[in-house]
């Protein structure tokens, strides 16, 4: 039978072990939701505000975008960085003359060139030649230093060179601002979530309250019973009102748990968060907005100045499609400098050369650099009647809210006037039934009334606490 060797034995033996040690080790890994759950146990509106952001699958891509787009300014840049560069070659000729005669040649070259963000070109490279198998000369040595500038008289010279460079930075803003939005509507959906919460956990007190009302009343009613001053009769009525009230509280129970459950979900995107528990305090904790103008409010949205950002970015494609349309006029410089070599030209010997001209071509027909032109104007009016669209948005936007916030707080105002004045009338009533005056019914009655208008009112606060959210969110002060 074959037997493993025990080295290789002991190998599995090991490895069996490490690899139960790692799951294990994995599996008491506490999770992100579950850290979370250690660093809070209660949290309020903030640090709800504050973990959604952080959890937020949407804003985290955003954020990876504006990282790209900063990825794609540094490429661009790097574009125009000064590259160091060098070359060897080695050749043999062989001539067949009254002596044969073998040239050997070596090359070698080092230099460094690149192009400025206004389109010149530089070159600065030291060259040497060396020849050897002369039959008088046997070997010939010649180094040479070269300058060489190539300057862009029409086309890409300015911006048409640095385009590039200002398109990625401008697409860094943009992506900015896109993150500040996304951030934004992390705000307003948690809010509003919150608010939800805040009524659906009031509201269940509401029914608690009623019920214990319609429970008190149902005692009272029973002690007259037995004390002969009411018919059985009237001891029916309250309890079918305990009943219901018992039904409302489950449902507004059910209601609470569902606006929780959307809470958790919106903060947590979703992810499991056991032991964290929410403080619903009074909404008076989102303060009012203060009141702005039309032009500062263009400043502070985030869409608006994506959108400018848009408009500007396109310009200068514009201009750059302008410029490439050009006919190509290049001014070129060179130096050459000679040394430790024997160049001989007409009978002098040469030690250095300039040289300065220009260079131009233009294209027959051009029909790409026009179409280029044209594609560009066009996307530019496209730009243009987009910005011009979200800034209309931007107008009807803030007299909406406006409209509602004033609207939804004078519902507010009257809807608690209403609760003090139902309040009262019950007040009124139950004195009237100590001494006999009234009946159960319209106790049951302002009671129901009582719940309902509180019920409204609660209603009524959350919806202009929602418009006050959205009212920041539009003016782009959330």
């Amino acid at each position: 039978m074959y037997q493993e060797p025990v080295l290789q034995r002991l190998l599995k033996h090991l490895l069996r072990h490490w690899l139960v040690c790692v799951g294990a080790t994995i599996a008491l890994l506490p999770t992100h939701s579950h850290a979370e759950s250690l660093k809070y146990s209660t949290i309020d509106l903030p640090a709800a505000i504050e973990i959604a952001i952080n959890h937020n699958l949407t804003y985290q891509l955003q954020q990876v975008n504006q990282d790209i787009a900063m990825t794609d300014y540094q490429i661009a840049r790097s574009a125009y960085e000064p590259q160091l560069y060098t070359n060897y070659s080695q050749s043999k000729s062989q001539y067949e003359e009254t002596v044969n005669t073998d040239l050997k040649i070596k090359q070698t070259q080092a230099g460094i060139r690149g192009i400025l963000p206004w389109g010149t070109r530089y070159q600065l490279f030291s060259q040497n030649n060396t020849v050897t198998g002369f039959q008088v000369n046997p070997t010939l040595g010649v180094n040479t230093d070269t300058f060489e500038i190539n300057q862009p008289l029409l086309k890409g010279l300015g911006i048409g060179s640095s385009s590039t460079i200002r398109q990625a930075k401008i697409g860094t803003e943009i992506e900015k601002q896109k993150s500040i939005f996304e951030r934004d509507a992390v705000i307003r959906n948690v809010t509003f979530a919150y608010i939800d919460a805040f009524i659906a956990s009031e509201n269940l007190k509401i029914t608690q309250q009623s019920a214990k009302l319609a429970e008190k009343l149902l005692n009272e009613e029973k002690q007259r019973f037995e004390l002969g001053k009411a018919a059985s009769s009237a001891v029916f009525r309250p309890e079918a009102a305990v009943a219901q009230r018992i039904s409302a509280i489950h449902q507004a129970q059910k209601s609470l748990d569902s606006a929780m459950n959307t809470l958790h979900s919106v903060v947590f995107s979703g992810e499991v968060s056991q032991g964290i528990n929410f403080d619903l305090k009074d909404l008076a904790l989102i303060a009012p907005s203060h009141q702005h103008d039309q032009k500062s409010t263009l400043s502070h949205r985030e869409d608006y100045q994506a959108a400018l950002l848009q408009v500007e970015s396109q310009k200068v494609a514009y201009q750059s499609a302008k410029r490439n349309r050009l006919p190509q006029l290049d001014l070129v410089i060179k130096h050459n400098a000679y040394d430790n070599g024997d160049i001989i030209a007409n009978g002098n010997l040469v030690r250095s050369d300039n040289y300065i001209g220009a260079q131009f071509s233009i294209p027959i027909l051009n029909g790409t650099g026009r179409s280029q032109v044209n594609r560009s104007k066009l996307s530019l009016k496209a730009q243009k009647a987009q910005l011009h669209a979200i800034e209309q948005q931007v107008y009807r936007e803030i007299k909406t809210s406006e409209f509602a916030m004033s609207s939804d707080k004078q519902q507010m105002k009257y809807a608690k006037k209403a609760v003090a004045l139902v309040q009262k009338a019950l007040e009124a009533e139950e004195e009237k039934m100590a001494v006999g005056r009234s009946s159960s019914f319209y106790i049951l009655d302002l009671q129901t009334q009582l719940a309902f208008t509180k019920q409204q009112a609660l209603v009524a606060t959350g919806n202009y606490y929602k418009a006050i959210t959205e009212y920041s969110r539009v003016l782009g002060i959330l």
